[in-house]
């Protein structure tokens, strides 16, 4: 169990997204439903085809989390992935993790950004089932 992630079927807050160029987009998957999961999980983004970015750019992860799944607002967890000298990340390979709040509200979802115009392929964001 440890050292795999547990993914649930059809869970995903993107899926085969293509990375924004110089720019945020919000996850294709649309808002799931996490609330009162109590940290039994987090979010991870995964390489879906291999992720390309330049010299010092980078990629951002953002949760924003509503009650009724149509208002969101900016969740306090972040991530933010540097890559010097520019970087290319193999598919499968995790590009970065967040928890999930425990008092987050009913529905999650993600915004990927870049900010890098020539950032290149795809990637799935999931909720990772921790072992207890």
């Amino acid at each position: 169990m440890y050292g795999h992630m547990l993914r649930i079927h059809g869970e995903h807050l993107a899926k085969g997204q293509t990375l924004p160029k110089n720019a945020q987009a919000v996850g294709n998957g649309g808002p799931q439903r996490a609330g009162s999961m109590m940290g039994a999980a987090e979010v991870a983004a995964v390489a879906a085809t291999p992720v390309t970015l330049g010299d010092g750019k980078s990629l951002t992860l953002m949760l924003e989390d509503s009650d009724d799944g149509a208002t969101f607002a900016a969740l306090p967890v972040s991530f933010r992935r540097s890559a010097p000298g520019g970087c290319t990340w193999a598919e499968g390979e995790v590009l970065g993790r967040l928890p999930l709040p425990s008092d987050c509200r009913r529905h999650v979802r993600v915004v990927i950004g870049t900010d890098d115009a020539g950032a290149s392929g795809t990637v799935d964001v999931v909720f990772d089932y921790l072992p207890r």
